[in-house]
C-alpha cells in the first residue's frame, strides 16, 4: 500500500470517529476537504526577498519564460504553474478573481498587471491568483509550483498579498 492510500485510510477512520462525537459539525467539513486535497499535486511555493530571483528560478526550472521578470518588482500576484494544456493559446492565463469568477486572459492582460501605479495595484488586488498550465508532466505531474511576491517589498500591497497567501 502506498503512502497516499495509507493516509486516506487514516483520514477515513478519523472521519468515522468524528461522526459520532460532539465535534462533528466542527470537523466534518475540514476532513472532507483534506480527503479532496489528498489527490491534488503537492504545492511548492517559492518565497524569498524581493529581486532574489524567484521568478527566474521558476523559469529555469520549467525551461520556459513564463514568470514575469523585470529590473523592478514584477510579481504582484500569486501565480500557480500547473500541469495541463490550454484550449486557446491566445488566452493562456487563467485568472481566478476574488469573487470566485474564472476567466482566461491574454499575455497583454498579464502585462497590464506590471508596475506599481495605483491603477495596476487596484487591478491586481481584485485577483486571487493566476494559473499557468504547462504540458510538462515530468516536472508538474505531481507538483504545482507557486511564484509569490517578494518579502520586504517596498510595495505594501505586494507584501500583503504574500502574507495573505
Amino acid at each position: 500500500m502506498d503512502v497516499i492510500e495509507t493516509t486516506r485510510g487514516v483520514i477515513q477512520r478519523s472521519k468515522e470517529y468524528v461522526r459520532n462525537t460532539p465535534w462533528r459539525t466542527d470537523y466534518e467539513a475540514e476532513i472532507a476537504r483534506i480527503l479532496f486535497d489528498l489527490d491534488k499535486p503537492c504545492e511548492l511555493a517559492v518565497v524569498g526577498q524581493v529581486k532574489a530571483g524567484k521568478s527566474s528560478f521558476i523559469n529555469a526550472l520549467l525551461g520556459e519564460e513564463l514568470a514575469i521578470v523585470d529590473v523592478t518588482e514584477a510579481t504582484a500576484t500569486i501565480n500557480y504553474f500547473r500541469y495541463g494544456l490550454v484550449k486557446d493559446k491566445s488566452r493562456p492565463i487563467k485568472v481566478i478573481w476574488n469573487d470566485g469568477r474564472e476567466e482566461w486572459q491574454t499575455r497583454e492582460f498579464l502585462d497590464s498587471l506590471q508596475g506599481n501605479t495605483q491603477e495596476v495595484l487596484e487591478r491586481a488586488a481584485k485577483i486571487d491568483h493566476l494559473e499557468y498550465f504547462i504540458p510538462n508532466e515530468e516536472i508538474l505531474g505531481n507538483i504545482t509550483i507557486v511564484d509569490t511576491p517578494g518579502t520586504d517589498s517596498v510595495v505594501k500591497e505586494h507584501s500583503n498579498r504574500l502574507a495573505d497567501y
